[in-house]
């Protein structure tokens, strides 16, 4: 998820984050440095983005963890007043693509039941 925050980080530049220019200009070049779309299972992306990006800046642009980790994630997000919500699913890695897909949809699936239920009462 490191890297897809950085993406994003660097695309949106949120002025509220707060972040050190020269830090900025760190993930900035690292992201630079990386080769293929950051969703494709064989995207390269330099290692120094799991330094530059800490887990205040995951929070700020994913939802990210187990099943019981991403649930009250979802929770803060729909208390802050939205009645929906629209997510990217990112495949975690594992020894081959289909694996890291399974895995990801059938744990989304422990989540969205709960989504469905905390969206129904907003």
């Amino acid at each position: 998820m490191k890297f897809y925050a950085s993406y994003y980080l660097t695309l949106l530049k949120p002025p509220d984050l707060a972040l050190d220019p020269t830090h900025l200009a760190r993930i900035e070049a690292a992201v630079q440095k990386a080769r293929g779309w950051y969703f494709d299972a064989d995207v390269q992306y330099p290692q120094e983005l799991h330094e530059l990006i800490t887990d205040d800046i995951v929070s700020r642009f994913a939802i990210a963890g187990t099943p019981a980790e991403c649930v009250p994630q979802v929770k803060r997000i729909l208390d802050l007043g939205f009645s929906s919500l629209s997510m990217n699913l990112a495949a975690v890695r594992r020894g081959s693509l289909y694996d890291g897909l399974t895995e990801t949809i059938t744990t989304f699936g422990e989540v969205l039941p709960e989504i469905h239920r905390m969206a129904a009462t907003v």
